[in-house]
C-alpha cells in the first residue's frame, strides 16, 4: 500500500474512529483517556521476531521480543478493505481498558520491509492448546468460563459486538488471566434502536447465531450464542456440538453430554436459544455463575482461591 493510499485511507477512517470512540467513552465513568501510538520505522525494529504463532483471514500473528515479549498482528493481504479493518481493530482495542481484553501498544502503518502491524500483548496459549492438551484444572476451567464472560459483557457494555467468539480468540496471559483477543470483526451496535442489518456471515460457521446464518437482522445477543458454543467446547475437552448447519437454522439444538453438569447443561441451552430475545444477557450469565456457587462442573469448591478471587 503506498503512502498516498494509506493517508487516503486514515482520512476516510477518521471519522468512523471519532464514532467508535465516542460511543466507548461515553459508556464508561472509569475508563482512562487513550491516545493512538502510531509507531515509526525504528520503534518496530526495536521487536525481533521469534516465531510464527498463527494464521487469520488477513494476518499473520507472530511472537516478538523487545526484553519481554509481545504479539505482531501482521497484515498478509495488503488491501485497501484488510488496512482498513486492521485500524479499525486498533481503535476498537486502544479504547478498551478491561484485565480479559487484551492489549495493544501501538500500530505500525508499515513500509517496504514490514506490513502494517498491530503490537499486542504476548500470552502463552489459546484456549483451544489448552483444552486439547488438558493443561487446565477443574477451577481453572470454571475460572476461565467466568472470566469470558465478564470480559463480553464489558464488550456489551461498551455498545460493541465481538461477532468472532470462539476458541482460537480466546487466549491466556503468563499469570492465567483470560484475554479476549482478535477484535477484527467486532461492530458498534445502538442499543438504543431496533435490530440493524449489518455485514451478512460474519464470524466462523459453528459458532454463528441461526440469525447470522439465516441472513437475518441482529444485534449483540449473536455473542451469546457463540459463547454457547464455546462453553460447550470448553466443558467437553474439545468437542464440537454434533449439528447439522440447517439444523441449527431450523431452531433445533445439539444434545448436550450428561457429564456436563445441570447448570451448565441449563447455560448453555439458554444460550443457544433460537428466538434471539429468550438468551441471556452476559451481566445476567455472570450473576448466574455467581449464584449457582459456580457449579459449571459438578463438584466444584467455591472455596478454592482460584474461584474465591472472582468474588472480591
Amino acid at each position: 500500500i503506498q503512502a498516498k493510499e494509506i493517508e487516503k485511507l486514515k482520512q476516510q477512517n477518521k471519522q468512523l474512529e471519532s464514532q467508535q470512540r465516542n460511543t466507548i467513552q461515553n459508556n464508561t465513568n472509569s475508563q482512562e483517556e487513550s491516545s493512538i501510538n502510531i509507531l515509526d520505522s525504528n520503534q518496530i525494529k526495536e521487536y525481533e521476531k521469534v516465531k510464527e504463532l498463527g494464521q487469520g483471514a488477513n494476518g499473520t500473528v507472530q511472537e516478538v521480543t523487545k526484553k519481554e515479549l509481545y504479539v505482531f498482528k501482521e497484515l498478509n493481504n495488503l488491501n485497501t478493505d484488510s488496512f482498513r479493518d486492521l485500524l479499525k481493530e486498533y481503535e476498537i482495542l486502544n479504547q478498551i481498558h478491561h484485565p480479559n481484553i487484551i492489549k495493544t501498544y501501538g500500530i505500525y502503518f508499515g513500509d517496504k520491509t514490514t506490513p502494517p502491524t498491530i503490537v499486542l500483548e504476548h500470552c502463552t496459549q489459546n484456549i483451544d492448546a489448552a483444552i486439547n492438551n488438558k493443561s487446565l484444572s477443574g477451577p481453572q476451567i470454571v475460572s476461565s468460563i467466568y472470566q469470558i464472560a465478564e470480559g463480553m459483557k464489558y464488550v456489551h457494555f461498551l455498545k460493541l459486538i465481538h461477532r468472532d467468539l470462539k476458541p482460537s480468540n480466546i487466549v491466556i496471559a503468563k499469570d492465567g488471566t483470560i484475554k479476549i483477543c482478535d477484535f477484527g470483526l467486532c461492530k458498534v451496535f445502538d442499543s438504543n434502536s431496533t435490530k440493524s442489518s449489518m455485514t451478512k456471515g460474519i464470524g466462523t460457521l459453528f459458532f454463528m447465531a441461526p440469525e447470522i446464518i439465516n441472513e437475518e437482522e441482529y444485534d449483540e445477543i449473536v455473542d451469546v450464542y457463540s459463547f454457547g458454543v464455546l462453553v460447550f467446547f470448553i466443558l467437553s475437552g474439545g468437542q464440537m456440538p454434533k449439528i447439522k448447519i440447517p439444523e441449527i437454522c431450523s431452531g433445533k439444538k445439539a444434545i448436550i453430554p450428561k457429564e456436563i453438569s445441570k447448570f451448565s447443561n441449563e447455560l448453555i441451552n439458554s444460550c443457544w436459544n433460537f428466538e434471539p430475545s429468550e438468551r441471556p444477557t452476559f451481566e445476567e450469565i455472570c450473576n448466574d455463575i455467581i449464584n449457582n456457587k459456580f457449579q459449571l462442573i459438578n463438584g466444584i469448591d467455591e472455596n478454592d482461591p482460584i474461584i474465591q478471587k472472582h468474588l472480591k
